[in-house]
């Protein structure tokens, strides 16, 4: 599926309130996959009737990752992978970002909708995927999507797997990548 048929499926899911608790985004977790995850972030976030506008300060901080109701979830720099404790563990600083359950927890901050993207998901450990397992399962309101970003989705727990729907972005066109540019 191209990026631009995701963005209309999801969009449209979005505005007649069918849209899943949670969603496996096959493709380049830097590139399309990326992309995909902050268009659906500003689609439930923006405020403006053709939403996403992206042009809005909410639609620009969420393409800036600065979002307060968007979370994301990178691998650790050193390890190259995502761990239990940056499932449930709280910051020890200011400084340090917010971990995934406890922001969970916490009603959204622009009473909207929250958004936990989960890039480069098939590095989840063991521990942090049935952390993660859990939080799935019992997703904290209806107001909460969760999307994983793989490129190999097979080294995610099948029970993890079974639990989002997929979405298999394939390359651009030549003709996508011209418009792009």
């Amino acid at each position: 599926m191209l990026l631009s048929e995701a963005k209309d499926l999801l969009s449209r899911a979005a505005g007649c309130g069918r849209l899943a608790h949670a969603y496996l985004i096959v493709g380049n977790p830097a590139g399309d996959a990326a992309r995909l995850a902050v268009h659906i972030a500003q689609k439930l976030s923006c405020k403006e009737p053709d939403a996403p506008c992206g042009t809005c300060e909410v639609c620009r901080q969420i393409a800036e990752r600065t979002w307060c109701d968007v979370l994301w979830v990178h691998p650790m720099k050193k390890s190259r992978i995502i761990s239990i404790d940056q499932m449930r563990d709280k910051p020890n600083n200011e400084i340090d970002p917010p971990y995934m359950l406890p922001w969970l927890s916490e009603t959204s901050f622009a009473g909207g909708w929250k958004t936990a993207i989960i890039a480069e998901a098939d590095r989840m450990n063991e521990s942090a995927a049935n952390a993660f397992l859990k939080m799935l399962e019992e997703p904290p309101g209806s107001r909460t999507v969760y999307l994983l970003l793989a490129e190999n989705a097979q080294k995610l727990l099948p029970t993890v797997r079974s639990r989002a729907p997929v979405l298999r972005l394939s390359p651009p066109t030549r003709g996508e990548l011209a418009r792009r540019l």
